[in-house]
């Protein structure tokens, strides 16, 4: 059984006041090497591009980008939240 303090939100609540933020950057489909473990990677990438609402898949960058973001100071307000960086996929199906 996982302990209680391990949830975001329970770890958000207890070190905010200490100034740490605690957040979770939960990436879809990235364009990695690791596509290449897969027998049928050609498919499987067009599969997630046709579901894409952004049509490709996100970049190694684009995730960098986001966890930037949530490590500055235009970010010191969200406290507890999942960011998806995932180009819509998750909201398309």
């Amino acid at each position: 059984m996982s302990h209680p303090y391990w949830h975001r939100g329970h770890l958000a609540v207890e070190l905010a006041p200490k100034g740490i933020r605690v957040n979770i950057l939960s990436p879809g489909s990235v364009l990695t090497d690791a596509w290449d473990a897969f027998p049928n990677r050609g498919e499987r990438i067009e599969e997630v591009i046709r579901r894409s609402p952004l049509g490709r898949l996100t970049t190694p960058e684009e995730v960098a980008s986001a966890a930037q973001f949530l490590c500055s100071d235009a970010a010191a307000a969200i406290i507890g939240h999942t960011l998806v960086v995932d180009g819509g996929k998750g909201i398309a199906g």
